[in-house]
């Protein structure tokens, strides 16, 4: 009897509960089924996976390209080298010009004109280095434009010109200008030599020839 009382008590009491009450005891005494991880992780682990190798790619393009960048600086390094010496220990008097001034110039075009130290010559232009006047008559401040803006055009020309050591004697050049682009720069390859003593042999041939027909012409006269 005393179980039949306490059974009938528990359910008038289970009675009295709310449907709310009854579906937060539940929530709370018996949580549902804890969720599935499993394919998250195994996913994540495919993502890092594939992150790891991508990385690792990377990596070794990169250092590849790291060696690549070496291997081109060395090879450039060495050709600029190559060229300097080629430039500098050359017994033809070379310079560049730029903007209408001479930028660089080799041994060989320094003792030409009879300078001690580059900074003589680099920043001159053509103009500061010729006498007034050419041979053939024209001033020199207005042929010298005139034949650069012409190798411009033509590529490269030939020429003679006279100029001024540094001492003012003047001495006959034969000169080959060659228009260059560098580093974004039009600049002109000055090649030049030194003719004063072959002109003036010439020269002097020329008369004795002269000097001799005048004889004979004067003996068959």
């Amino acid at each position: 009897k005393g179980n039949a009382d306490t059974l009938a008590l528990i359910e008038r009491g289970a009675a009295l509960i709310t449907p709310a009450e009854t579906a937060a005891l539940r929530e709370k005494w018996m949580p549902p089924p804890a969720a599935d991880y499993a394919p998250y992780l195994r996913y994540s682990g495919i993502g890092l996976a594939v992150l790891a190798a991508v990385a690792l790619l990377l990596f070794i393009w990169l250092r590849g390209l790291r060696a690549a960048v070496r291997r081109q600086t060395a090879a450039l390094q060495e050709s600029e080298d190559r060229f300097r010496h080629l430039f500098e220990d050359t017994r033809q008097a070379l310079s560049l010009i730029e903007d209408g001034r001479f930028v660089a110039a080799n041994r060989a075009t320094l003792d030409m004109y009879g300078c001690t130290r580059l900074d003589e010559f680099v920043g001159q232009s053509p103009v500061d280095l010729s006498p007034e006047f050419q041979p053939d008559g024209q001033r020199s401040a207005d042929k010298a434009p005139a034949l650069i803006a012409q190798a411009f055009a033509a590529g490269s020309i030939q020429f003679e010109w006279e100029h001024l050591r540094v001492n003012g004697r003047p001495f006959l050049a034969e000169i080959m200008l060659t228009a260059m682009r560098q580093g974004g720069k039009d600049m002109l390859h000055v090649a030049w030599s030194d003719i004063t003593a072959q002109r003036a042999a010439e020269n002097e041939l020329a008369a004795y020839r002269a000097q001799l027909e005048d004889q004979v012409a004067i003996r068959t006269a």
